[in-house]
C-alpha cells in the first residue's frame, strides 16, 4: 500500500530579542572572569614570565669585636689560643697567649656603610714554637633593608 502526500505546511517559528539582555550580560561577565583574573594574577606575581632575575643589596655589616684564635704549634696537636671570652681564656691555661690586636673599620666610598675591616693580630710565641696552622673566628652582624624572594628556577 503506498501513501501519497496530499498537503504539507512547514511550521516556521521565529523568536526575536535585542542584544542588551541578561543572557548577553551574563556571557560578557563570564568571558571577563575567564580571561582577566588569570592575567592579573600572572602580572602581579612578578615571576610568571621571568626567565632570569637578580637582586643586589649592600648590607650593613658590623664587626662584633668577638674573636677566637687557635694556632697549631706542631703536627702532634699542640696549640696556643686566645679569645675575647674571659671564661674560655681561663680554661686554656698554659696554652693561652695574649696577642696585640688592632682593628679598624673603613668606609671607603663614603656611602655610610663600612666596606673594609683592617684586622691585625701579633701572637707572641716562645722561641721553640712555630705556627703550622691558624684558625681565626671573627663574629659579624649584618642587616638587609629589602627582602625580595627570588624566583625558584
Amino acid at each position: 500500500m503506498a501513501f501519497y502526500e496530499v498537503y504539507s505546511h512547514p511550521a516556521l517559528i521565529r523568536y526575536k530579542t535585542s542584544v542588551c539582555t541578561k543572557a548577553t550580560l551574563f556571557l560578557v561577565v563570564v568571558l571577563c572572569l575567564t580571561y582577566i583574573p588569570p592575567l592579573l594574577v600572572a602580572y602581579r606575581s612578578q615571576g610568571f614570565w621571568i626567565k632570569r632575575s637578580t637582586y643586589e643589596e649592600q648590607p650593613v655589616v658590623r664587626f662584633q669585636y668577638q674573636t677566637l684564635l687557635l694556632a697549631a704549634t706542631n703536627t702532634q696537636g699542640d696549640y696556643v689560643a686566645w679569645s675575647t671570652f674571659p671564661h674560655l681564656n681561663n680554661m686554656l691555661g698554659a696554652n693561652l697567649r695574649i696577642p696585640a690586636v688592632s682593628v679598624r673599620e673603613e668606609d671607603q666610598n663614603q656611602d655610610g656603610k663600612l666596606d673594609l675591616l683592617n684586622f691585625q693580630l701579633q701572637l707572641p710565641l716562645k722561641p721553640e714554637e712555630q705556627v703550622y696552622s691558624v684558625q681565626l673566628l671573627l663574629t659579624f652582624s649584618y642587616k638587609l633593608f629589602v627582602c625580595i624572594p627570588l624566583p625558584v628556577k
